[in-house]
């Protein structure tokens, strides 16, 4: 289920407390305007394309960023807490 269609419209990057969270999900709207598959591969392979991967931590960190990820449900919700600055 690809989980962004439900916060496109609701954060931007610059919504992000990390600059490196901003960069990531920079890439992965990136990915969608163009209809690209989203996730792992291809969101590494669009921060190295743009020269930001090493600046996020790397090809590790994104793999950790989604393992820390429970399940897509609320995200709508979590997206809106992200919005108003709440964490």
């Amino acid at each position: 289920e690809n989980c962004i269609e439900e916060v496109v419209d609701i954060i931007s990057p610059e919504a992000f407390y990390k600059d490196s969270h901003a960069t990531i999900y920079a890439a992965i709207l990136r990915l969608y305007k163009r209809s690209d598959p989203i996730n792992i591969m291809t969101v590494t392979l669009e921060l190295k394309r743009n020269n930001t991967l090493e600046s996020v931590g790397g090809a590790c960190e994104i793999t950790q960023l989604t393992n820390r990820i429970a399940s897509s449900s609320g995200v709508e919700f979590n997206s809106r807490i992200i919005q108003l600055g709440l964490f």
